[in-house]
């Protein structure tokens, strides 16, 4: 809208309009699970890459802690402005909801007991740890 405006008006850049658009609420949690996805899958492809050159053989204690990894950013990002404990688990969740229907749909069985339930428990407990150290905004206090 923005630029045919400019284009049928003929005004310049200084005249353009700028107003931030307002995002909904629900929208952070959803970029913030994106983001923890994506961070998961290139931690998982990084760990791939080194479990096939040979520096290490097992890589499940790593993708348990780079799920705790990426739920903490994703967690950092989903608060967005409004910030607070429920947008950060509600990325998290998200984000273990993904992961858990991913599994279930490539396997027939999974070791909930064993690497898969670790694995969404680190999940969890960054959201929560993302939710606990950003903390809410200080107020501004009067010194009298």
């Amino acid at each position: 809208n923005a630029i045919l405006w400019i284009l049928s008006s003929g005004a310049a850049w200084r005249d353009l309009p700028l107003v931030e658009e307002k995002r909904a609420d629900w929208t952070a949690p959803v970029w913030g699970a994106l983001v923890s996805l994506g961070v998961y899958l290139g931690g998982a492809a990084v760990l791939a890459w080194v479990v096939y050159a040979g520096v290490t053989e097992d890589g499940g204690a790593v993708l348990a802690v780079l799920g705790l990894l990426a739920a903490f950013l994703g967690g950092v990002r989903g608060q967005g402005k409004s910030g607070g404990l429920p947008n950060a688990l509600a990325s998290a969740g998200l984000f273990a909801l993904v992961l858990a229907a991913a599994g279930l749909a490539c396997w027939r069985e999974l070791a909930w007991r064993g690497q898969g339930g670790m694995t969404l428990l680190c999940i969890l407990a960054g959201g929560l740890l993302a939710a606990l150290l950003r903390g809410r905004k200080k107020k501004k206090r009067r010194f009298r």
